[in-house]
């Protein structure tokens, strides 16, 4: 059985609901959820693509922009919304998984990503 990349949303919105923890930072749960959430996003839309098309995945960083890029050029609206978030979660994703400072980094940073991960799931599972 595949695993259910849906997991990571959870654990996202786990970490986006801070409580004081004394083996962790804020900033490193905020961060961690962050980069959950892309990859809840992404790997959903990965599956989708090559469930429902000709997509072939690769194994390197590419493949993030390939999948991006097939969803902000679709004819359709919601595909292209697709993209949209899943750019501005890659975005953020790699702000949060490289830069050593992350500009406003905030719990509703990190909760508004969440949700915007969780909207991709949700249109994903509406497409056709």
């Amino acid at each position: 059985m595949s695993f259910d990349w849906s997991e990571y949303l959870y654990l996202a919105q786990e970490n986006a609901d801070i409580r004081p923890d004394k083996s962790y930072s804020v900033e490193a749960k905020l961060r961690v959820a962050i980069s959950r959430a892309y990859y809840a996003a992404f790997c959903q839309a990965r599956n989708y693509l090559i469930d429902n098309s000709s997509f072939v995945a690769l194994s390197d960083q590419e493949t993030h922009w390939d999948i991006i890029y097939k969803f902000l050029h679709s004819s359709d609206g919601s595909r292209r919304r697709i993209g949209l978030e899943l750019s501005r979660l890659r975005n953020s994703r790699n702000q949060a998984d490289y830069d050593d400072v992350y500009p406003n980094l905030s719990l509703a940073t990190a909760q508004a990503l969440v949700n915007a991960a969780q909207q991709v799931i949700i249109r994903l599972s509406r497409l056709k």
